[in-house]
């Protein structure tokens, strides 16, 4: 049973969570009463996107193990879908079940814990099981860091909540880059800008040297981590805080990091392009103080009125906009393109059509030889004369619903770049079995099973359930997805207040 979920594991790390199901669903079906196997497989439904099956599996797990003596990851993910006062219990519960633990590893007394014992074989140190289970503890925190600032944002108590949680996550790791990019969340959210761009500062600069020493380890193992590739989300966060503090210097930089980690990743190209764009109105309106709105600020000034700067500084900036908008053109032009936002697909499209479309120079420096039929077609882009459009398949890519999310993508290509993960016929008897039966076959015989399994884990009679936080799984402690669109709210303590309430239809429009 541990080889197989273990295994099963090893097939998550690389983004094969159908195949892991498929491993798993006979023992599921064999063992429903294994909460350890449940908690695995419900992780596996989470990651094909089936939130209300996940549910269903990870609640059995719990009721099977309500004081998480065989793990915590189930309470963990069951709070995120759940959310709310119900979702915070759950998370809590997990973190008072690793505190415990990792005062234990501190006094050296814990032989009574199976957990404990078995992560000792992966962690022979004390030092670095510790370090395993306040990475944990931290992936909890921000959880629940999360719910306050969304879900019950409107509570008199999540500013205190909050505050509690991000200083206690400092206590245990004051180096830690996620935990001082949430704290500048936070800020922001109290309006308190000075303190969130100093925290914002320090948490680039850890991400930078987390992102170096990654890369070096890649570049000796011949191979990205998992956890390299992980830092997109985090920095496409940091990258957002940063244009909403106005740090117009600071977030082409982190956006382009994200580049070097993912050429697909389309927000990075927009952030970059969108802070590029925002210092240009800055300048220009600092220049030019009347035409700011009335009762508003430069961000307001409208784009043709920039565009017709003749300040150096100012087209500047428009042509790194374009240029970054180009990128983001790209890929919205790329097999990767059905896994992008459709939101931020149509800001890019909007916002390159109104700065002039592609430079196509930067998509194509070179002509690839004298009989090509595209002979002047520099002068067209130029002239205006070529007609900017997407891909045929994602022209409606601004309506249309998102398919996948920014992760399986970076993960798809991670995937392109490594070895798949390799099973040997005498280790995995679905290999042999399956003989010549195409993928698409295959597959659907591993979704049968899956789904008889699922279907006998729901219990038999009628019960109200909770209400599922989001039809599409997001933000879990351990692989983060692209947040969803916020409901914007009336409460001063809100992740999508800035410096003052003028800014937050700007923001609801421009940042995701």
């Amino acid at each position: 049973m541990d080889q197989v979920i273990a295994r099963a594991r090893a097939l998550l790390q690389t983004s094969q969570e159908t195949k892991a199901m498929e491993l798993l669903a006979p023992e599921v079906a064999k063992h429903q009463d294994n909460p350890r196997l449940l908690e695995v497989f419900g992780e596996c439904l989470l990651e094909a996107n089936d939130v209300e099956s996940a549910y269903n599996v990870l609640e059995k797990a719990v009721s099977l193990d309500p004081e998480g003596t065989q793990g915590v990851d189930k309470f963990l993910y069951l709070g995120q879908i759940i959310g709310g006062s119900d979702g915070i219990g759950y998370v809590n519960i997990a973190l008072g079940k690793l505190q415990d633990q990792l005062q234990k590893v501190v006094e050296n007394s814990g032989s009574d814990d199976t957990v404990l014992v078995e992560l000792a074989k992966l962690y022979p140190s004390s030092e670095d099981l510790a370090g395993h289970l306040i990475k944990k503890l931290n992936q909890g925190i921000f959880a629940e860091i999360e719910i306050w600032m969304t879900d019950l944002c409107m509570e008199p108590e999540a500013e205190e909540q909050c505050d509690k949680l991000i200083s206690h996550s400092l206590s245990l790791d004051e180096s830690n880059p996620e935990a001082l990019s949430l704290l500048a969340s936070i800020r922001i959210s109290q309006q308190k800008n000075d303190e969130a761009r100093e925290a914002l500062l320090r948490s680039w600069d850890l991400f930078q040297e987390r992102k170096a020493a990654l890369e070096q380890e890649a570049k000796d193992a011949h191979d990205a981590s998992l956890e390299y590739v992980e830092l997109v989300q985090p920095l496409l966060g940091l990258a957002r805080f940063a244009i909403e503090l106005e740090m117009y210097e600071a977030a082409p930089s982190i956006a382009a990091a994200v580049s070097e980690i993912n050429d697909n990743a389309l927000d990075a190209f927009y952030y970059e392009a969108l802070a590029h764009l925002l210092r240009a109105k800055q300048i220009y309106g600092e220049a030019n103080p009347g035409s700011v709105p009335k009762d508003s600020d430069y961000r307001e000034i409208e784009l043709e009125e920039v565009k017709a700067s003749t300040d150096e500084n100012v087209q500047s900036s428009l042509h790194e906009a374009r240029s970054g908008l180009t990128q983001g053109y790209r890929v919205l032009n790329s097999a990767a393109a059905e896994a992008m936002d459709p939101d931020v697909a149509g800001q890019v499209s909007e916002l390159l059509t109104a700065l002039g479309g592609p430079i196509m120079a930067d998509l194509f420096p070179e002509k690839r030889n004298d009989d090509d039929d595209d002979d002047g077609w520099e002068d067209e882009i130029e002239t205006g004369q070529t007609e900017l459009k997407l891909r045929p398949d994602i022209e409606g890519a601004k309506v249309g619903p998102t398919k996948r999310s920014l992760e399986e993508s970076e993960m798809i290509n991670k995937r392109t770049k490594t070895e798949d993960y390799q099973e040997s016929p005498n280790t995995d008897a679905s290999s042999t079995e399956s003989g010549s039966l195409s993928d698409d076959e295959r597959e659907d015989g591993e979704n049968k099973e899956s789904r008889e399994v699922i279907a006998d884990l729901k219990k038999a009679k009628d019960e109200q359930k909770p209400e599922l936080r989001k039809k599409g799984w997001r933000n879990t402690p351990f692989r983060r997805r692209p947040p969803q669109k916020k409901e914007e709210s009336e409460t001063k303590f809100t992740t999508d207040s800035v410096s003052s309430d003028k800014h937050r239809q700007f923001l609801s429009k421009y940042i995701r």
